[in-house]
């Protein structure tokens, strides 16, 4: 079975820190999501957390309970979101291709240039989605003390 050669650029000199970058990237990864979980933890649950503290002081007034059930839904989908930005993704990154002669489609394979926009896109659109959860939880929150 014959495999079509991908064409290429050849390497220029400002691509050895690319790919150095990229070595030293996956070193610094699991750091970072270490930095990183502990305080979307510290955010995520105690935001909640809290919640629920201050709703047990106002027991006594009428809250509407599928609210209350409806903003901890958009918490735990936010929570679950968050996490899964920050677990890494596997990708399929070819180390000794900085960046493809010209635009490609159809492909699994990542140049280390593809990598890092890619990565950083679904990080992007996983915590837009975690934001307006959390957001949307909160609003339910408050609409569920206070009748808005």
């Amino acid at each position: 079975m014959t495999e079509k050669m991908l064409p290429t650029q050849p390497a220029a000199p400002e691509d050895s820190d690319l790919i150095e970058e990229f070595g030293r990237e996956i070193i610094k990864q699991g750091e970072r999501l270490d930095d990183v979980a502990k305080e979307l933890f510290k955010l995520e649950l105690a935001i909640p957390g809290i919640y629920a503290v201050a709703l047990r002081l106002v027991v006594d007034k009428d809250v509407k309970p599928m609210m209350i059930v409806v903003a901890f839904a958009f918490w735990s989908v936010a929570l679950g979101l968050t996490l899964w930005s920050i677990f890494p993704k596997r990708y399929n990154v070819l180390r000794s291709v900085p960046r493809w002669a010209d635009k490609r489609t159809g492909s699994n394979k990542m140049s280390i240039e593809e990598f890092y926009t890619e990565s950083a896109r679904r990080k992007y659109r996983l915590l837009i989605g975690a934001s307006i959860c959390f957001f949307c939880g909160i609003v339910c929150a408050v609409w569920a003390v206070f009748q808005v």
